[in-house]
């Protein structure tokens, strides 16, 4: 197993949050052992200081994973009208939630404390039920607590690893080795801002850069963000195994088999007809495309000035930054660095002076060697994933996926017009002897199937290799439950008008 595809469990985790009173269903009736298997997967489980919301109590609930913590956003209705009574939280009080996995015996369930930062009760007429909003974040104590202390000097992992046991939390990453070695000081701030500073200053090598954040899972993720997307791209048969569950709950439908809930498939998105009614099909999409005011706010280019105190040459030294790009791209990818053909994204410049550097070799610095160097190599080329994203929507909970995780996307139209405008541009690309595959082995041609499902074929734009920057898990009574996803993509297919037009002026030159 390769840490380029995988981030891997360093520490287990050892915190241990609320257990969760499930519904008591009989074994011995019909389909109660396939109910208490599924017990959270459909709606899931919410409890506060010992009160069990039943299904129909739960409103809304939305896990948002975007920041360094997962948070959670509730709305409950107190049928009972007693979560007001002795139930009602004070101070330290925490929401355990439950979201459990269909494929029980493959993948974990979700099962996370959230201290409650914000809870609001509305009560309408008498004879109307309370509705309550709760807000939370992921409780693990001593994250925000302020301490003062010494790391002694060890690399970035190293120190990562000595946090993650001290908060009993897990550490996973795909990174083996850090070259960032140095003595690192707490001074009376919280653990948190202790992390966020470990890995914003953390070097591993001058091709990557690096993000952290604590999964629902309780495990501090650190990431070498520029190895997942050098990852080799296999082809459809090469992908992952994995299963897929149908929509359909076996809590909700007794007759439905259980083993539908654990269909071997490959891993991978789509919106493909044959993905309706699983956990692998995408209900939709939309493109998000931030490119120019990343470029503004960050050019194209950095040059980073600074005083090293430890060179006998006490000269201005300076050294210029520019986001990386794959190692692997299709023909037609190419980064986001301006319009093809004009060239001003060369002076697109921007200028950051760094101060003085003071290194630990003569005794008196306290910082490693590449300090200044990757400060601004990890802003820089996070900020390049701002520029373009895919954002969509998963009908069903997929517990096989998680950030950070470099997965394969296959879009389709069903537009006819769009299908027949696609076809001509797939045959001018082949006539030009360009290959535009997203993914080797993926059908793009189109698909005439039964009367009941439309003609399709594959958007080599939108299809392709991304990596999960966000999950969010969202519930709602009218929706159930859905998945949403941020994906990134640092290389995307050029205007086939462009290339046509810059390969002409440059014959014409020659």
């Amino acid at each position: 197993m390769e840490l380029d595809q995988h981030i891997l469990a360093v520490v287990e985790p050892a915190i241990d949050p609320t257990a969760i009173e499930l519904v008591d269903v009989s074994e011995e009736s019909d389909g109660g052992e396939k109910q208490t298997k599924t017990v959270g997967a459909v709606i899931p489980s919410v409890q506060i200081n010992g009160y069990v919301f039943g299904d129909k109590d739960i409103a809304a609930c939305d896990i948002n994973m975007s920041g360094h913590l997962p948070t959670i956003s509730l709305e409950l209705i107190d049928r009972n009208k007693a979560f007001g009574t002795d139930f009602s939280p004070r101070d330290g009080d925490c929401v355990t939630l439950f979201i459990n996995s269909k494929n029980v015996d493959t993948f974990k369930a979700v099962h996370m404390d959230f201290e409650i930062t914000s809870i609001s009760s509305e009560t309408g007429l008498e004879d109307e039920p309370p509705e309550i909003i709760v807000s939370g974040v992921a409780k693990i104590p001593r994250l925000y607590a302020e301490s003062c202390r010494e790391l002694p000097f060890g690399t970035s992992l190293d120190h990562l690893e000595l946090i993650a046991r001290d908060l009993k939390i897990g550490l996973a990453t795909n990174i083996d080795l850090a070259d960032d070695s140095m003595t690192r000081i707490q001074g009376f701030t919280p653990t948190i801002d202790l992390i966020k500073d470990i890995v914003n200053s953390s070097y591993i090598s001058d091709d990557s850069f690096q993000r952290f954040y604590i999964d629902q899972y309780y495990y501090l993720n650190f990431i070498d963000v520029n190895m997942v997307f050098n990852s080799v791209n296999g082809s459809i048969s090469d992908l992952q195994d994995t299963f897929m569950s149908l929509a359909s709950s076996t809590a909700e439908d007794p007759s439905v088999d259980e083993t539908e809930d654990n269909i071997p498939t490959k891993l991978i998105l789509s919106n493909h007809t044959n993905a309706r009614k699983t956990s692998n099909y995408i209900e939709e999409y939309r493109l998000v495309n931030n490119s120019n005011e990343v470029s503004m706010r960050n050019g194209y280019e950095r040059n980073v000035q600074y005083y090293d105190n430890n060179n006998p040459d006490t000269k201005l030294l300076e050294f210029n930054i520019q986001a990386l790009t794959s190692l692997e791209m299709n023909d037609l990818e190419e980064p986001l660095k301006g319009r093809r053909g004009e060239d001003d994204y060369l002076e697109h410049v921007k200028y950051k002076y760094m101060g003085r550097l003071n290194t630990g070799e003569d005794g008196l610095g306290n910082v490693h060697k590449d300090q200044l160097y990757t400060e601004m190599a990890n802003v820089q080329n996070n900020a390049e994933l701002n520029k373009m994203k895919l954002n969509i929507t998963l009908e069903e909970f997929n517990p096989t996926i998680y950030k950070f995780q470099k997965i394969p996307v296959l879009i389709y139209t069903y537009d006819q017009t769009k299908i027949e405008a696609a076809k001509a541009l797939k045959n001018v690309k082949k006539e030009k002897g360009f290959n535009d595959d997203p993914i080797s082995g993926a059908n793009t041609e189109e698909e005439t199937t039964n009367e009941e499902d439309p003609n399709q074929m594959l958007d080599t734009f939108l299809s392709g290799y991304y990596v999960i920057e966000n999950i969010n898990y969202n519930y709602s009574m009218e929706d159930g439950m859905i998945q949403e996803l941020t994906l990134l993509r640092r290389e995307w297919p050029s205007r086939l008008s462009g290339i046509t037009e810059a390969n002409m002026g440059s014959d014409s030159s020659n």
